[in-house]
């Protein structure tokens, strides 16, 4: 009956309300469900330095460096050094170092599994290749000693 009345009611609906009738007959559907649910946390833009290390076996050297781009409770976008090492459903372990102090300094890390590659198209040789990431599990904070070979500074 629902339907019947939405159909009926349709034309001169949508000729008052056309975003509302659009968004009433398509919450429904899940492909828009799953698109309006698909981030659950905000983003938040950061710059700090990036430490990969590859999971897994890999034929190519097991680590590589980036630039943060954004961060937030689900993942994160990075800009790579060397971008050709990345594919989506990649196995990493991401080290992000924070901002500190001259005493104190510390980092985040955590298993990540990639989760797009933007950029990496030939269509788009004009823009950097960033590297979308999911976090598998809860970040482990960590401080890192000043003697600590793997900060950069």
């Amino acid at each position: 009956m629902g339907n019947r009345l939405l159909n009926l009611l349709q034309a001169p609906l949508n000729r008052l309300f056309p975003r509302w009738i659009y968004a009433f007959r398509t919450s429904s559907e899940p492909s828009m469900a799953k698109k309006q649910n698909k981030r659950v946390f905000r983003r938040f833009p950061a710059e700090f330095d990036v430490s990969v290390k590859f999971s897994g076996n890999v034929k190519v050297p097991d680590r590589d460096e980036g630039e943060l781009q954004n961060i937030s409770g689900g993942g994160a976008m990075f800009f790579p050094c060397q971008p050709e090492k990345y594919y989506a459903g990649q196995q990493i372990e991401a080290t992000i170092y924070l901002a500190g102090t001259n005493d104190v300094k510390a980092c985040i890390r955590t298993e990540a599994t990639i989760v797009r590659v933007e950029g990496a198209e030939e269509d788009s040789a004009d823009r950097p290749v960033r590297v979308a990431i999911r976090f598998d599990r809860t970040f482990d904070f960590e401080r890192i000693d000043s003697n600590d070979t793997e900060m950069k500074e």
